[in-house]
């Protein structure tokens, strides 16, 4: 979960900055959103509130790693390393986007 928020993290302070917003509101906008969820609706529609069914959908390794990055709330997801791949492949996708 770590890595796939530090990603979003990094592409919507990106994209704020290419556009001229002022680092005060990005900030305030990114701790405002809480849920990992909110994180990605940030940084790939620039609006916690954004749905984000059809990015997570476009390709299969993101609504995964999504359900992976929730797993730490209980579910016991068993990590593989093909999971991980996935993993790389979704934060590889949030760090090229502008």
């Amino acid at each position: 979960r770590l890595a796939v928020e530090a990603a979003a993290k990094q592409a919507y302070y990106t994209k704020r900055a290419l556009a001229g917003e002022n680092r005060d509101d990005s900030e305030k906008a990114w701790a405002a959103a809480m849920k990992t969820g909110q994180r990605l609706a940030l940084a790939v529609h620039g609006d916690p509130k954004a749905d984000i069914t059809a990015w997570l959908d476009a390709k299969p390794e993101r609504r995964y790693t999504f359900r992976v990055c929730n797993a730490v709330h209980g579910s016991g997801m068993h990590i593989t390393k093909p999971d991980a791949k996935e993993l790389e492949r979704t934060v590889h996708t949030l760090l090229a986007l502008r």
